[in-house]
This record gives structure tokens, C-alpha cells and sequence, in this order.
């Protein structure tokens, strides 16, 4: 959920599995790196007039221990129908914001236990009082929205397709004040391998637009807005919880078909392709079909402009409020370089339809979110040539990266949110920063580049502690949420490819999304993939320290000394401090006076480093990590030793910090 580009022509390659990808440059995006430090060498007044330019326009199951990925033949073939089915009639209401469905639900038991009941999902739940668990962990509020208003859902038929009234076996009063799951007590078991055919017939009222869901005038965004199964693990458990303020969603693969009933002109996105439509009276009922996806969500509003294209066989379709024309093409251009890049790093993308949806003013309750072949973006309606900010393509190649860090690669996202977030967050970045450069991936304004991966670290790494990124989402609070699930597993992420090898990283993470396409990983998947390129141990040594304990990689300089000595020649003594208990590999550099460079390792596990020699080179200052590899020291300040240190650099960090707070928020 939530997720910058635009730029110049440019192509780069990029190796992951046996093959070298080449990253055919179009026009691109802003990016999201940080190995360049021209960023932070400018002048304080040039940023700080930049800052106030800015706020005046207000505006990322185990894979096997092996070297490559398995082929795209073989693992990305188009989605085939599921054993179970979900087809749905729904009718939307526009005048009363409610949404009368029936479902057709075909169950089959998959696990190795029978079932002997059914545990469902009734999300819009969340929404109808101050005391269920996603308003009392959130206070009510999401991403600074707050909840305007009521919304519930209505089960009022719940029936086999024998006739059995299985509704006075259902509970909703699961844990107090909140009805956002509901378990029903089946007759008799369903033993594995057999199935079990229900009609649900609900009525959803949907909120005043919040946390993804609901209405402001006459949009309609309808999502989490029917009764869905919990995921079953394979052992036979019920992967059920209550809708969570920071947690999002995890069900299983189906197949999903909709009739989708609007009034006659309205204009309908949904998840998967339109099949069919038909005019009855004074509405229409747009048909719909997914095959292999875990949710389904649709979009009405008699208003949407639209854009259609298509991009390596997939067709693209943009809906977007009447004034927005001259951003389109940026959403577009980040469509076209996700879908190019993000699917010769993981995987094509299997499916033949993809939606855009841009949500008019007033609906930022549901801009930024993901669903199956449907993506929510956002961003301001103007286009600033020359003034490239991180938005809107930093949202559209976020929520598109969703398409296979949640879409396809199916974590469960409330016991491990990072596994969507974090690797959505971290494929985003580099998506941008392969196409602009690192140095200029967040921002590129006349004068001034910033480097999104740098800016990160601002964000993650200062303030109060936060939780390890490997936490489940009800363990954060909305600040802790972003800054670690979201940055810090980005900042792992690519301090390790930058410590470790570029090429062997995006060989694993590549593995990874591949071998994991259509099931629900857990992080010992992720790290399976990890070891099986780097050797065994890799992921204990790097991987579980750093997202499952938090632990940090901070390190010091102590003390220079380059002394003259009695034959002319200077003696040069350096110490540095590890402070962090993360050990990672890095450097120490070495200047001269005139310009002269020496680099001396620093061995992962010396948790103190001491070096001293002789030379003719008398060096005046010391630069730990002078290639930015390591993105988890909270305080770069503390790695440079110089008889003339940089002024104010310090503010400088601070006042770069400043800035990028509020050029994210301009449309956001």
C-alpha cells in the first residue's frame, strides 16, 4: 500500500538468475537510491529556498538451495481456474451507498484436516462502532485521514446449496465490540479433497471513504466489502483475525466472477476482465472474471475519464477525474517501466488486464492501495515540467509493485507485513533509481538531486526505536508502522545488496518471487532463497538479525593520526568503533592533502578496527563507508574525520529531511 518517476532516456542491465536484464530505458520516473552524496553538498540557502519553492506549490515455500531461478515458463504460465470459486451479483446503490450482494461460494478443502466449521471475513465491520480492534488501534484515523462516518456489513442469508440454514450456527461476537469475523459450525465435517456449496446473501453499507473503503459524493470505492474465507494453511488451520489498524489482508487463491449492477453511464473498474455487459431498465451489469487471485474489489463513478493501452500484451486501463489529463501520461510512463522491469526481475506479470484507478478530490481515503489487476495511485492533477518530485509515480509503481509482492506472492500481510510492504517498498526504489540514478531518484529540481534510499535513512533511523520490521502488524503503532516495515526493510534490503554483490541479490530476490508465485511464503522462505544463493548461514549471519531482531549496523570513527616522523615520512594511525551489533563488511577511506586515496577493509565480526603505517602521503581525513553501502548507521555525521570538517552538515541533513516531508506530501 502506498508507493515516484519521470526522467530521461536511459537504459542499464541488471543480472537476476543466469541471465543479464536489460532495463530498456522509455521515458522513466524519479527514483529511489542513495549511493550519490551530491545531495547532501549543497548549499544550505540553495535548499532551503527549494524547500519553501516546494511547500508553496503545496504541493517492495521454501525455495530450493540452488543458483538460479526456476524458468518464467515454468512457473509463470497464465492463471488457471481454481478449485474454489467465488461468483458474486452485486448492486450498488447510489443515493444510499449500499451495495446488496449475493454470493455463490464453492468450497474446497485443501488441507490435511477436515473442517469442521468456516471462519469468514466481514472487514467493513471495522467501520461500525469506536470499539472494534481496527478503531481502537488506529483511534481512529489512517495515514492522517480520519473516520468521517459508519459502515457495516449485513449477513442476512447464509444457506448450503442443499437449503440448510446455516445462519443460526454463525457467531460474530468473537472478541468484544468487534464483528469483523465470523465462525460458522458446519453439520458435519468436510473431509479433505471434498467440497461445500454456499449462497450468502449480505448487504454492505459502505463508510464515508476511509482506510481504502466507501464514498465521497458519488464515487464509490468498493473494496473488503464482501464475506470472504480466511486462509487455511495446509495443516487445517484457520488463518482468521479481526481487521487490524495497521494490518491489512490474506485469503487464499480462487476464481472470482462479478455482475457488477450500476446505474446506466456510470463507468465500472473492477479486478479482472470484463467479459460481458447488459443493459436491464435504467442500469447496466458489467461481468467480470479472475482466475488465481485472493481478492476482488470494483470502483463506480459516472465521472472517470479513460485512458486505454496496451503494454507487453497487457491491457492498461486508466480511469482518472476530468482536469487530470496532463498527469496521465506520468501514471502511464510508470506503468509501462514497472511492468518491464518488475516482471524481468520477478516474473512477468500472468495476468491480460491491469486497472489504474485515480480517485478524485475529497476520496484520499482510498487513494494508494492495491488489489488483484486493480491498483489505487494518487497525486496532485498538474504536471511541473522540470520539477520532478516524488509524485504521483512513486504510488503507481508502489501499488503496481503490490501486484507481486501480495498479488502473486501471497504473504500473510498482518504476521508479516514486511513481506508485502518492506519488499514492495525496496522493488519500488530500485525500479526508480535504475531508471534515473540513484543520486536524483527522490527529487530532481534544478540544482538539486536527492537520493530516495538516503532519505530513508533520515526517516527509519532517527526518533524513538521502533519494532523489527519481522513483526506482526498489530505490534506498530501508524509512526513505527512506516518507518519500519515500510523503510527499514528497504534499508536492509539494500544495504545488503550493496555489501554483498548486486548480482548475486537480485539473483535470490528473484528466486524468491519465482518460487514463491501463487503460495504463502512465510520469511523462512525469503531467507531459504538467500542462503540457497549465498551459501547456508547467510540469512542467520545478515538477514533474521537485522528484519527479525532490529539489530542495527551503526559504526564510528574514533581517532586519525598522521604524524611526521624523523625521515620525512608520516606515520598514519586509525581507529573506528562498531556500535551496532549487525556486523557488515566495509571500508575505510583514506585522503590526502593533495588528493591522495588509500582504502583499508574493515572485516565483518572486529568489532573494534585499529591500523597504523607508514607512508610519504600525509592523510589529513578519514571517511567510513565512502561508497554509502551501509544504510543502517543512524548518524553518517560520525564517520568523517577532517582537519576542515564540511559546515553545517549536519543542518543540512535535517533541513533535507524537512524537505522531503513536504514534497511527500504534496498529493498525497
Amino acid at each position: 500500500m502506498r508507493g515516484k518517476m519521470r526522467g530521461v532516456q536511459r537504459s542499464s542491465t541488471r543480472a537476476v538468475g543466469a541471465t543479464s536484464l536489460r532495463f530498456a530505458g522509455s521515458s522513466g520516473v524519479l527514483g529511489v537510491c542513495a549511493r550519490g552524496r551530491s545531495a547532501l553538498d549543497r548549499s544550505v540557502i540553495g535548499l532551503c529556498s527549494l524547500a519553501l519553492a516546494a511547500l508553496a506549490l503545496c504541493a517492495t515455500r521454501r525455495a530450493a538451495a540452488q543458483d538460479r531461478p526456476a524458468s518464467d515458463a515454468a512457473v509463470v504460465a497464465p492463471p488457471a481456474p481454481t478449485p474454489t470459486r467465488y461468483a458474486i451479483e452485486a448492486s450498488l446503490d447510489p443515493t444510499t451507498h449500499i451495495v446488496d450482494g449475493t454470493l455463490r461460494l464453492h468450497w474446497v478443502n485443501e488441507s490435511a484436516a477436515p473442517a469442521v466449521d468456516l471462519w469468514l471475513h466481514l472487514y467493513l465491520n471495522a467501520f461500525a462502532n469506536d470499539d472494534t480492534v481496527f478503531m481502537r488501534e488506529s483511534r481512529g484515523q489512517l495515514r492522517g485521514v480520519r473516520n468521517p462516518g459508519r459502515g457495516r456489513i449485513e449477513v442476512t442469508s447464509l444457506r448450503t446449496d442443499a437449503g440448510v440454514d446455516l445462519l443460526p450456527r454463525a457467531r460474530t461476537d468473537l472478541i468484544r465490540g468487534d464483528a469483523t469475523q465470523m465462525r460458522v459450525v458446519l453439520p458435519s465435517p468436510i473431509a479433505t479433497g471434498d467440497a461445500i456449496d454456499l449462497r450468502i446473501v449480505f448487504r454492505s453499507h459502505l463508510p464515508p471513504v476511509f482506510a481504502r473503503s466507501g464514498y465521497v459524493r458519488d464515487f464509490h470505492m468498493i473494496a473488503q466489502w464482501f464475506p470472504k474465507l480466511a486462509a487455511r494453511e495446509p495443516s487445517g488451520v484457520w488463518s482468521s483475525f479481526p481487521y487490524h489498524g495497521m494490518g491489512e489482508f490474506y485469503s487464499d487463491f480462487a476464481t472470482y466472477e462479478l455482475a457488477l449492477s450500476v446505474p446506466t453511464g456510470w463507468v465500472v473498474g473492477a479486478t479482472g476482465e470484463q467479459t460481458s455487459e447488459e443493459v436491464r431498465g435504467g442500469r447496466v451489469v458489467r461481468h467480470f472474471r479472475a482466475d488465481r487471485v485472493h481478492d476482488a474489489a470494483w470502483v463506480a463513478w459516472p465521472h472517470f475519464r479513460e485512458r486505454a493501452v496496451t503494454h507487453e500484451g497487457v491491457q492498461i486501463r486508466i480511469l482518472y477525474p476530468p482536469g487530470h489529463d496532463a498527469a496521465v501520461p506520468r501514471h502511464e510512463q510508470a506503468v509501462r517501466e514497472g511492468l518491464t522491469r518488475l516482471g524481468r526481475a520477478f516474473g512477468p506479470y500472468p495476468y491480460r488486464t491491469l486497472t489504474v484507478v485515480l480517485p478524485p478530490r475529497g476520496a484520499d481515503g482510498a487513494a494508494g492501495m492495491e488489489y488483484p489487476t486493480l491498483i489505487v495511485s494518487a497525486g496532485p492533477w498538474m504536471d511541473m515540467p522540470g520539477i520532478h518530485t516524488p509524485v504521483p509515480e512513486d504510488v503507481t509503481v508502489h501499488e503496481l509493485a503490490h501486484e507481486w509482492f501480495y498479488g502473486l506472492v501471497a504473504s500473510n500481510e498482518v504476521a508479516w507485513p514486511m513481506l508485502d510492504e518492506g519488499l514492495t517498498q525496496w522493488a519500488t526504489s530500485r525500479v526508480l533509481a535504475d531508471l534515473y540514478g540513484e543520486s536524483r531518484s527522490a527529487v530532481s529540481l534544478p540544482g538539486l538531486t536527492l537520493s530516495n534510499f538516503e532519505l530513508q535513512r533520515l526517516f527509519a533511523l532517527h526518533g524513538r526505536p521502533v519494532p523489527a520490521p519481522g513483526l506482526p502488524a498489530y505490534a506498530f503503532d501508524d509512526t513505527s508502522y512506516g518507518r519500519s516495515v515500510y523503510l527499514r526493510t528497504a534499508l536492509v534490503l539494500e544495504t545488503t545488496r550493496r555489501s554483498y554483490g548486486a548480482a548475486r541479490f537480485d539473483r535470490a530476490m528473484g528466486h524468491y518471487a519465482r518460487a514463491q508465485r501463487f503460495r504463502h511464503p512465510t520469511p523462512d522462505d525469503l531467507f531459504a532463497s538467500f542462503d540457497g544463493v549465498f551459501g547456508g548461514g547467510f540469512s542467520d549471519r545478515v538477514l533474521r538479525p537485522a528484519l527479525m531482531r532490529g539489530e542495527t549496523a551503526d559504526a564510528r570513527l574514533v581517532r586519525l593520526s598522521s604524524v611526521r616522523n624523523s625521515a620525512g615520512a608520516y606515520l598514519t594511525e586509525i581507529e573506528a568503533q562498531r556500535e551496532g551489533t549487525l556486523a557488515l563488511p566495509l571500508w575505510i577511506e583514506l585522503r590526502g592533502e593533495h588528493g591522495e586515496r588509500r582504502r583499508l577493509p574493515w572485516a565483518p565480526g572486529v568489532p573494534r578496527y585499529r591500523a597504523s603505517f607508514t607512508a610519504r602521503t600525509q592523510f589529513t581525513a578519514a571517511l567510513l563507508d565512502p561508497d554509502r553501502h551501509n544504510l543502517l548507521d543512524a548518524d553518517a555525521l560520525d564517520g568523517t574525520i577532517a582537519h576542515r570538517r564540511a559546515p553545517s552538515r549536519a543542518v543540512l541533513s535535517r533541513l533535507v529531511a524537512l524537505f522531503y516531508a513536504m514534497i511527500a506530501a504534496v498529493g498525497a
